[in-house]
């Protein structure tokens, strides 16, 4: 079964109903969650926050998160984004966020605290968010030990 963590539940809670404006602040979110997660000990250094964003207000909303889960949950493809797009489609009840926005004129855009791994860039592209947003790079997540694989 795919969970998250105990304290991801307030983390959301605390942020859900607030209005972000710009990159920056919706950055923020991801690498608290990657923060957090480290510190909690309940997964790897890898944060993600989806955003449902309204091109009238130009205002996002918290829609979905993911930490990374692969130890705790012996399951080598929960990653953070796996994990919010997960989380984010049974919200929407919908395999696509393109398709699910479409019918209420928002998008939805990923942040994530690292560049995709080759597993989780194809799942983001499949997924429909239309935007996506990394904190780190490549080379930075494999020089602190992880392999991103052929993400070119």
């Amino acid at each position: 079964m795919v969970t998250l963590p105990e304290w991801t539940t307030e983390f959301y809670n605390q942020r859900k109903n607030k209005f972000y404006k710009n990159d920056k602040e919706m950055m923020e979110v991801a690498m608290e969650l990657s923060k957090t997660n480290c510190q909690q000990q309940t997964g790897g250094p890898f944060g993600t926050a989806i955003f449902e964003y309204d091109p009238k207000t130009k205002e996002s909303k918290l829609f979905s998160i993911g930490v990374n889960r692969v130890v705790p949950c012996s399951n080598s493809t929960l990653h953070g984004e796996m994990t919010a797009i997960q989380f984010g489609q049974q919200k929407i009840r919908d395999f696509s966020f393109a398709m699910a926005g479409a019918k209420i004129s928002k998008e939805y855009h990923l942040y994530t605290s690292c560049a995709p791994c080759c597993q989780c860039l194809g799942g983001v592209l499949w997924s429909g968010v239309s935007k996506l947003v990394c904190g780190a790079t490549k080379a930075d997540a494999e020089a602190i030990g992880f392999s991103e694989g052929p993400v070119f």
